[in-house]
This record gives C-alpha cells, sequence and structure tokens, in this order.
C-alpha cells in the first residue's frame, strides 16, 4: 500500500466529518465532495507545438520548446464546500505538504505591477522546498468566492505542475485559526462532468457527465449538496460515455452566483464540479479599432456598423481607437451601440462607459510574460503570472460580482499553458492563430510546411484547453491580419476565406462557446511600414484591400451561422459519438439537451500555403451516426448562411444516414426531436441574419 502525502502527520490524517464548525459565530464550513482533475494528454497534436511565440525574446529551439514536449502533465485539486451557517465565511489558506499556500506562494519584487508568484521565491528551507516539489509543485491557489456567505456553496482549488506521488493527498483548508483536514483520492480515470450550461432564464440546467467506462450515469444528482435527483432527468447509452442530465428548478439561480453540480454513480464515485450561473448569446467578438482622431465621431459610427453590418456583437478588451473610445464614453455612443446589438468585454470597470458588460477580462496572455520570470528553472516558469491574475480577477469581481471573468492565454510553453492557467477563470480564451505558424514555415522553417498546410494546430489547441477548462466555457480567438515585416519588405498575405472558416468549424467542434478576431485594426500605409505589424482586417472597409474585403466578407457570413446556432451551441457539449464519414471528410458531435446533436462537418481535402488554399470539393458525401439511445426520430436540417436547409437522411436501428450531396469546405448538420426547433432558428435567422447576409453575399461594401 503507498503512503498518503503527510501521513505522518496526524492532522491532516483525521477523519473529515460532514460539517466542520469554524470560529467565527454562527458559521459551519462542510466539504461536499472533493474532485481531483488529471490532465487529459492528447499526444496526435505534440507534432504542432512548435514554441515560436510572439515574443521575440523565446528563439526557436530554446529549452521552452523542449519543456513543452517533455515536461510531463499536471493536476487541479478541487475541494468542494458550503457555508451552512448564518453567518459569512472566508477560507483563508489551504495547506498542501505541510505547507501554507499563502505563505509559500510568495510574489517575487522583479515587477511592480503584474508580479510573479511561486514556491521557489518563498525562501523555504531545501527540505521543504524539496518536498513540495516532490508533492508535485503547486503552482496557484484560489478559494471562489472569497467569501462564503450563510447558504452559499464554493470551492478551493490547487493546480500542480505533475502529478502527485500515491494513492491520496491530505490538505487543510484554514478558517480562522484552525486547520480543517480533507483526504482527497487521487484517481486519475475518475468521472468528470465535462459540460455545464443554463437556458437563457437560467431556470434549467444542462450537466454533462463523462465516465471512463461506457454505459455509466449518474444515480443521484446534487446542487449545492442537495439531493434535487427528483428534478432531474437522467439520460444514459450503454454504447457511450457521456451521460447528459436536464435539471429544471422551481427558481431561477441568479446571475454569476456560484454553485456545486455533483454526479453520484451506482460505485459510489462521484463527479463534481464548481463554476457561476450564466446564460448569454454566442459570443461573435472583434479585437482592435478603426485609428483616426478621437474628436472623429463619424469614424466610431462607422466603424460599429461595419461591426454589426458583418454579424459581430462583441468588441472585444482591447479597441485602441482614439474616435471609438471617445464616442463610448458619451451615453449617446453606447445607446447607439447597444442599439445594434454590440456589447463589450472590457478590463476594467466602467470601461468606455460600459454598465452592463457581457463578461470582465483579466488579463492577455500572462503565459508570453511567465518566461521573464528570474530564478526558476525554465520548466517551472510557465504559469508564474497565475497568482496575480486570481488575485486581479478578485479585484474586478468585488466591483462587478455578477459577471464572468475571462483569462487569454497564448501560445508559449505549449501545452503546459492552457491546462496550468486552464481552471483558473470563469472563461478560459485561448488564441491559436494559425497563420503565423504558416509564414514561420514558409519563411524560415520549410520542413514544418506539410505540418502546417492544415489549420490542423486550431483544432488541437481547441481540443486540449476545452479539456482543461472543462465543464468552465472556451472562447477562440482567430487571427485575421495581414503579417507585413517592413524591415524585410515583405508582407504574409491575409487568411483566405476558405481557411477562416474551416479554423472557425474546427473551433466549433472542440466546443467553443464564444470566437472573436484578432484584428480589425489597419496599418493605414501599409507600404510605409518600419517593422513587423498585423494588418488588420478593417483593411477591407478602410483601405479598400480586397483580400482584406474577402475574408472580412467571410468572417460576416460565418457569424449569420454560427449565431443562427448559437441557441444551441450554447447548450452544447463534445460528445465522441460514432461518426462515419465520406473519405476525404472529419465530422464531430456536440450533445445539446437530450434532443438535439449538432454535427460539424469540414472537408479535409485541402492545403494551404502562402499563394492561398486549395480544396477539392466531394461530389457525393455522407455521414453516419449512431444515435444516442434518447434520440429515436429525428428531423435533420442544416444551418447556413442563406437560412435553415432540409437534408435527405434515413434511420435504421439507430443508425442515421445524412446525404450531405456536394461538399465544398463545412457543412453544419442539427438532428433534433424537438419539432419547434427549426422554427425557432428559422425565425431567429430572417429577423436578425437574413438582410445582414444578403448584403454580405452581393458584395464587400464600406458602410
Amino acid at each position: 500500500m503507498k503512503k498518503t502525502i503527510l501521513q505522518s502527520n496526524a492532522l491532516w490524517m483525521i477523519v473529515l466529518s460532514v460539517g466542520v464548525a469554524c470560529p467565527a459565530a454562527s458559521a459551519e464550513l462542510q466539504v461536499l465532495g472533493v474532485h481531483f482533475r488529471a490532465d487529459q494528454p492528447y499526444p496526435q497534436y505534440h507534432r504542432l507545438w512548435h514554441e515560436d511565440s510572439n515574443d521575440p525574446e523565446i528563439p526557436e529551439g530554446a529549452a521552452a520548446e523542449e519543456a513543452s514536449v517533455k515536461e510531463p502533465l499536471g493536476a487541479s485539486i478541487h475541494v468542494l464546500v458550503r457555508n451552512t451557517g448564518t453567518s459569512p465565511l472566508k477560507i483563508e489558506d489551504l495547506f498542501y505538504a505541510g505547507e501554507s499556500l499563502k505563505g509559500c506562494l510568495v510574489y517575487s519584487d522583479q515587477r511592480k505591477v503584474r508580479k510573479f508568484a511561486s514556491i521557489t521565491f518563498a525562501n523555504l528551507p531545501p527540505d521543504r522546498l524539496k518536498k513540495l516539489v516532490a508533492a508535485g509543485e503547486p503552482i496557484w491557489m484560489k478559494a471562489d468566492p472569497l467569501t462564503l456567505p450563510p447558504g452559499a456553496a464554493g470551492q478551493v482549488m490547487v493546480r500542480t505542475r505533475r502529478m502527485p506521488p500515491g494513492e491520496n493527498i491530505a490538505l487543510a483548508l484554514k478558517c480562522g485559526p484552525r486547520a480543517i483536514p480533507v483526504t482527497v483520492p487521487l484517481q486519475p480515470r475518475q468521472p468528470r462532468l465535462a459540460g455545464v450550461s443554463f437556458s437563457p432564464d437560467l431556470r434549467e440546467v444542462y450537466l454533462y457527465f463523462r465516465h471512463p467506462e461506457k454505459g455509466k450515469a449518474p444515480v443521484k444528482v446534487l446542487l449545492d449538496g442537495t439531493d434535487v435527483t427528483g428534478s432531474a432527468v437522467v439520460s444514459r447509452d450503454a454504447t457511450l460515455n457521456i451521460s447528459p442530465v436536464v435539471m429544471r428548478l422551481s427558481r431561477p439561480l441568479a446571475r454569476g452566483s456560484f454553485h456545486v453540480f455533483q454526479g453520484v454513480y451506482d460505485d459510489g464515485q462521484t463527479a463534481s464540479a464548481g463554476l457561476r450561473a450564466w446564460s448569454d448569446e454566442f459570443g461573435y467578438g472583434m479585437w482592435g479599432g478603426p485609428p483616426g482622431k478621437s474628436e472623429d465621431e463619424a469614424i466610431a459610427r462607422n466603424y460599429i456598423l461595419d461591426l454589426t453590418a458583418h454579424n459581430i456583437n462583441l468588441q472585444v478588451a482591447q479597441i485602441g481607437s482614439p474616435p471609438v473610445q471617445a464616442f463610448l464614453r458619451n451615453p449617446a455612443g453606447q445607446q447607439f451601440a447597444a442599439a445594434r446589438g454590440l456589447r463589450f468585454i472590457p478590463d476594467e470597470p466602467q470601461k468606455w462607459g460600459v454598465r452592463t458588460p457581457y463578461m470582465m477580462f483579466i488579463h492577455d496572455e500572462p503565459d508570453c510574460a511567465d518566461h521573464k520570470m528570474e530564478g526558476v528553472a525554465e520548466a517551472g516558469k510557465i504559469g508564474g503570472l497565475a497568482q496575480w491574475c486570481i488575485q486581479r480577477a478578485n479585484e474586478i469581481r468585488v466591483e462587478e460580482p455578477d459577471e464572468l471573468s475571462m483569462l487569454n492565454v497564448d501560445n508559449t510553453y505549449k501545452p503546459q499553458n492552457w491546462y496550468i492557467y486552464g481552471q483558473l477563470a470563469d472563461v478560459l480564451s485561448i488564441d491559436p492563430y494559425y497563420q503565423p505558424r504558416l509564414r514561420t514555415a514558409a519563411w524560415e522553417r520549410p520542413e514544418r510546411l506539410a505540418t502546417h498546410s492544415k489549420a490542423t494546430y486550431v483544432l488541437g489547441a481547441s481540443q486540449v484547453a476545452r479539456s482543461a477548462c472543462e465543464p468552465n466555457p472556451l472562447h477562440v480567438i482567430l487571427y485575421a491580419c495581414s503579417i507585413i515585416d517592413g524591415e524585410k519588405k515583405r508582407a504574409f498575405p491575409f487568411p483566405t476565406p476558405e481557411s477562416k472558416r474551416i479554423e472557425a468549424y474546427y473551433a466549433l467542434a472542440a466546443g467553443a462557446k464564444g470566437l472573436s478576431y484578432w484584428w480589425y485594426t489597419p496599418s493605414l500605409a501599409p507600404d510605409r511600414v518600419k517593422s513587423k505589424v498585423s494588418h488588420g482586417v478593417g483593411a477591407g472597409s478602410i483601405l479598400g484591400d480586397p483580400a482584406a474585403g474577402a475574408l472580412w466578407r467571410e468572417i460576416g457570413l460565418v457569424g449569420a451561422e454560427v449565431r443562427t446556432l448559437g441557441p444551441v451551441l450554447m447548450t452544447g457539449c463534445p460528445a465522441g459519438l460514432e461518426l462515419q464519414a465520406t473519405k476525404g471528410l472529419r465530422a464531430w458531435s456536440l450533445i445539446a439537451g437530450q434532443d438535439t446533436l449538432v454535427l460539424p462537418v469540414v472537408t479535409d481535402q485541402y492545403a494551404n500555403s502562402e499563394q492561398g488554399t486549395k480544396y477539392d470539393p466531394i461530389a457525393k458525401a455522407s455521414l453516419t451516426v449512431n444515435l444516442p439511445s434518447w434520440i429515436k426520430s429525428p428531423t435533420v436540417f442544416e444551418v447556413t448562411a442563406g437560412g435553415i436547409r432540409d437534408v435527405p437522411a434515413k434511420t435504421a436501428d439507430r443508425e442515421l444516414t445524412v446525404d450531405l450531396g456536394k461538399v465544398n469546405l463545412t457543412r453544419m448538420i442539427v438532428v433534433t426531436e424537438d419539432n419547434t426547433l427549426r422554427k425557432q432558428l428559422q425565425s431567429r435567422y430572417e429577423k436578425e441574419f437574413k438582410a445582414k447576409a444578403a448584403a454580405l453575399v452581393k458584395g464587400h461594401q464600406k458602410p
């Protein structure tokens, strides 16, 4: 029998009772459960993880590349709790391997604001530091929420760089002067709560439980420790390892409120997760903005019109445009944007005059700065800014308590960056920019051309990141620029419309619940650029650049499809159903509730290069899916930029065969038993997107 970490310390081996009293008057902490999340490996994508970060300080082939491939994966440990008392309760610390993480995850003085934190900076005696590292090396710790109101649920998380050894790990939660012991079994193959979504009114909760064994489904469902099995419908299929559960509540959850969801199996295992209740429309966003002078209101108005004409409904984090910033600070500017359905993800409360944000942005690309941390071995740098990001998120939440937080992670120290930062925020955002990889292959590393002739980088990064952040939402940012190298007087072209469509579908197939594009901002004099510049897609509208215009048009058409299907995508979860497609096609499956499937289909007969995209249409294509047991007599249709269309299909012995006909690039197939869904989506399309899509089809024009 392997020993438990800290087995020699009796304090943390005490059996945990159902409720543990804390010193605060009338406050009691109940541990609802524990959950261990081992990182899921994706070895099929290792060939894609070249360490060619946007930051020039990390050279090609540096030690960071070695770390990205050879460094073992880690885990996150979750303790789920509830305040059963009548007074607010605060969990002040978590003890790990006998050490206070509050005392060990110490900020360095290398930076004044965005500070690095690491156990290396705690000045621990060598034996104690070695013990922490041997126990998996904690990187960050988070209590969410910071203070538990009476009756509220929460969780305490700790992220480790490597898998902790042994069969169990002993922790202790500090609640006042007492340490409350908690033992966590280390079970890498335990069931997971793979997805949690909510209906628009927050009265229905869609839970997707995934078990290592096929045919398993929870026999009991808990909400904040209360048995709600009676209000939940549980579905199972003997051939699948995923089980959708729909919970219908008598009262809606409050937006932004934190809750713990659990599914108990007949073998005693429990899948648990804590997250915030949130529902909104599918976010389809843009970064950047048009250059100009702050007093030029016409530029700002035309920009908002240009975005919304291309079905953009979000301005994300960075505008960088004086006229747009000035316009939005005026109430009339906010009204102009709101009337056209444009919303915002600001990085500061009340920024740009935004009163009702879509969500809040914590920080951009912390992993790009992690390598600058001094005094830490290269393999131990990733995650250096994590504790500061948690601090920043808590500061924002004080002013915006009802809004979700988003953190964007770049491409440094892949894939550990996505795993390490994945559970930190309410929403994980990633920017797997494919065209910079293709440009590097074409200009500097020709041996990589075959690897990056397809946009698989987007698919791989999105799938890894989705597994790292689940059940929280994933947001994927796609590249929409020409790369100008002013020093060498050359430019890598704008992404082709074909490639960008495929990339968007890859992200959706991985389970993304939001897309955005970097970025709009064009260089007004691209022929006079002296350094390396990302020349944005706004060059189509502002400068009349035909390649930018074609890309911008396709972004708008994809937006019509994605946002039409948005209500279904927002409740969906990657399913892993058994699919067979005509040679040359790839297909994936998303489960949406207990009556609908979404099947994104993408051609695999294409190749990208500096010269453009070449593809071979598939004349007679079909797709076959083994339907889950809870879908018996579905209807089939597809969502396109031109609206909703019928698709021929037939069912025999639970096997559905869809006649796709000719496939050029992508198809979005919907299989449903909801006889109202098609009508709802068609109405949504005609009301919001039909006229815009028709205008885009006629040709890209300035607003």
